[in-house]
């Protein structure tokens, strides 16, 4: 009898461990997330000066990366959308500190990867920092997407930038 009591007890335990989600995800990522083109390509040239020379047409494809990417994260899932593409990935908050966490990605072609993610803004906006397929760093900034009061998806906005604010420490996406 003690030991299914035991066996119980262990099992309640194990389950309210496993359903906690605490350490799998951040409450600060829930929701939607949406590319800030300007942002991201602003920081390439700062990072880069190289690209202050370039062709106009490289400048064009390279502006057109960014600003078509939407993120939604939502218990330990991150739903993507890219150009009329979409994708759900499971992801695991392997690290997080006062203003960015680190996520591990599994599945999909970035299964393993792991990106950190940088909250900026009264965590309004976070960088993300990702590797190229060329072994480069390549940063782009998101913005929280915020619904009408009505909740209709179709008139979300970005939550809008403040002006100067504290860029993260280096490290680009991809």
């Amino acid at each position: 009898m003690k030991a299914i009591q035991y066996l119980i007890g262990m099992l309640t335990l194990l389950a309210l461990l496993g359903c906690g989600g605490s350490d799998k995800s951040d409450a600060r990522l829930n929701g939607t997330w949406k590319s800030n083109r300007e942002d991201s390509v602003a920081d390439a040239f700062r990072r880069d000066p190289r690209w202050t020379n370039a062709p106009s047409e490289k400048v064009a494809r390279f502006r057109d990366i960014f600003g078509h990417m939407t993120l939604s994260y939502s218990n330990g899932v991150v739903t993507t959308r890219f150009k009329g593409e979409e994708g759900t990935l499971r992801f695991t908050v392997i690290e997080r500190g006062e203003d960015y966490v680190v996520i591990r990605v599994h599945g999909g072609n970035q299964d393993r990867k792991e990106s950190r993610i940088q909250f900026v803004d009264d965590d309004r906006g976070y960088w993300i920092t990702t590797e190229t397929i060329m072994g480069d760093e390549l940063r782009e900034k998101f913005d929280k997407v915020i619904s009408e009061p009505d909740g209709a998806a179709n008139g979300s906005q970005p939550i809008p930038s403040k002006p100067h604010s504290t860029s993260p420490t280096a490290g680009p996406r991809c």
